[in-house]
């Protein structure tokens, strides 16, 4: 396989890359760099099984190009974070939604059929089961985030069986490890970093969330991409189990060495509009398939925390 990574200079997008590259498997990335780092990318660059491609959705010709002859295409190269959603949204749109669009086209110009694309639990938020199945409806998404993730896995499955193609979509949980530019996490240890005494948290703190570690999300959709069958597979990826952002704070500060941090809450019982209560997905799917992950939400949260506030601290 000749694989195609849209976004690869990313957060996910770059684990991704490395995993490939470590199954041998011919791996180009295309990214403009606006989101993604270069140097994310150091460990793959030494592979005589890598290319570097700098440049944008947006040049539809330039991507074309660069696609041939690629069999499968892995699209990390949305945007994903909620508040630059709501400040520009018209942006938003016309990056994700549209953006796919013109990858979907660029596959189709090409003859590639097998497209791999991360959606998010953010299609589920206020689901009444918990945790949620892939097949739970009706989906009504509460921010842009959510709803351009919806729109898209609308678009690829509508693709999909017209053109002949393959799809394999993928809700992630929350996603944590080094590289991450924004999140609950990245935003914990940068406040921590400023004041290690106290500590501001959105909401009352009761949230729930179920973390993975991005090397287990990147060896979960390989996974999947390499045994289903199903011409568009719905996947959710994340742990099994959740804990509060209270308790998510406890393991960050402990991770960090910290103690007798004092938690500060904003108060009510979202963060933020949108704010999902808790993003807990069953993953049975994956677990038909093989796959399982290794570890719970806490130690995901932990072995990141190390990973990432070594990476600010030496920033």
């Amino acid at each position: 396989m000749k694989a195609f990574i849209l976004g690869g200079a990313g957060f996910i997008g770059s684990h991704f890359c490395e995993l490939l590259l470590k199954r041998n498997i011919r791996t180009t990335v295309y990214d403009n760099l606006s989101a993604g780092i270069l140097g994310n990318l150091e460990s793959c660059m030494t592979s005589a099984r890598f290319k570097f491609i700098r440049a944008d959705l947006n040049d539809t010709a330039k991507l074309r190009r660069a696609m041939a002859g690629h069999d499968f295409v892995f699209h990390f190269a949305d945007a994903t974070d909620i508040r630059t959603a709501f400040k520009h949204p018209g942006d938003y749109v016309d990056g994700n939604v549209l953006g796919n669009f013109k990858v979907l086209e660029a596959m189709r110009a090409n003859g590639i059929r097998d497209f791999a694309y991360p959606s998010s639990t953010a299609v589920f938020v206020d689901a009444t089961t918990i945790p949620t199945p892939e097949d739970y409806g009706p989906l009504l998404p509460q921010t842009l985030y959510g709803g351009s993730k919806l729109a898209n896995e609308g678009l690829i499955s509508s693709y999909a069986h017209t053109y002949g193609m393959r799809a394999w979509i993928f809700r992630f949980a929350d996603i944590v490890g080094g590289r991450m530019n924004h999140g609950v996490l990245f935003d914990f240890i940068n406040k921590l970093k400023q004041d290690p005494a106290r500590l501001g948290i959105l909401g009352n703190g009761k949230q729930m969330r179920s973390f993975l570690l991005v090397d287990e999300c990147a060896r979960a959709a390989l996974h999947a991409s390499e045994r289903s069958k199903e011409q568009v597979g719905i996947y959710n990826v994340g742990s099994q189990d959740q804990i509060s952002i209270t308790a998510a704070a406890k393991v960050i500060t402990r991770t960090m060495g910290l103690r007798g941090v004092r938690f500060e809450y904003a108060g009510g019982a979202r963060g933020w509009k949108g704010d999902a209560l808790s993003n807990f997905i069953t993953i049975k799917k994956l677990r038909r398939l093989g796959w399982k992950p290794r570890y719970d939400s806490a130690e995901s949260l932990a072995i990141a925390t190390g990973r990432l506030a070594k990476e600010i601290r030496n920033a």
